[in-house]
C-alpha cells in the first residue's frame, strides 16, 4: 500500500522551524530522504510520527504483528477495536493525515531476511534502517 502525493513540490513553509534550525539544504535532504521502520510498538510508534512531520520523502513502515494490550497502553494510535489489523496497516491510516508530502508504504511481504539482505537497501535508496522489535 502507498498513500499520499508525493509528486507535488513541497510547501517548504511547513518546515519553517526545520528550516530556521538545520539549514534549507539540511531540511530538503531530509524531505528527499528514504526511511524504513521495522518494528511499530510504543516506540515505532513515536519515531514514525516524528519522521512524517518532519517531511522524509518515503517511509516504509514494516510490523505484520496485531496490536498487543501493551501495545494499545503505549502506542497513541492503536486503539482496542484494531486488534485484527496489523499494526502497519493502522498506523499508516492516521499518519497520512500528518502529512501530504510524505508517502507511506505499508511493507507486508519484506520478510526480516530480506531486511537484512544489503542489496535491499541498495536497490532501494534506503536512508535510514530503524528496527524496533520489542521481544
Amino acid at each position: 500500500m502507498n498513500s499520499n502525493k508525493n509528486d507535488s513540490k513541497i510547501d517548504m513553509s511547513l518546515y519553517d522551524r526545520q528550516v530556521r534550525t538545520y539549514g534549507e539544504e539540511a531540511s530538503k535532504r531530509i524531505n528527499s530522504s528514504n526511511v524504513v521502520v521495522y518494528g511499530l510498538g510504543g516506540l515505532g510508534t513515536e519515531i514514525c510520527k516524528n519522521l512524517a512531520l518532519g517531511g522524509v520523502k518515503n517511509l516504509y513502515l514494516y510490523d505484520r504483528d496485531l496490536p498487543s494490550d501493551r501495545d494499545i497502553e503505549t502506542g497513541i494510535y492503536y486503539q482496542s477495536k484494531d486488534y485484527d489489523k496489523p499494526k502497519s496497516s493502522i498506523l499508516i491510516t492516521y499518519l497520512k493525515e500528518l502529512n501530504p508530502y510524505t508517502t507511506l508504504y505499508d511493507v507486508d511481504t519484506i520478510t526480516p531476511d530480506i531486511l537484512e539482505n544489503s542489496t535491499f537497501y541498495l536497490h532501494s535508496n534506503i536512508h535510514l534502517l530503524l528496527d524496533n522489535i520489542d521481544k
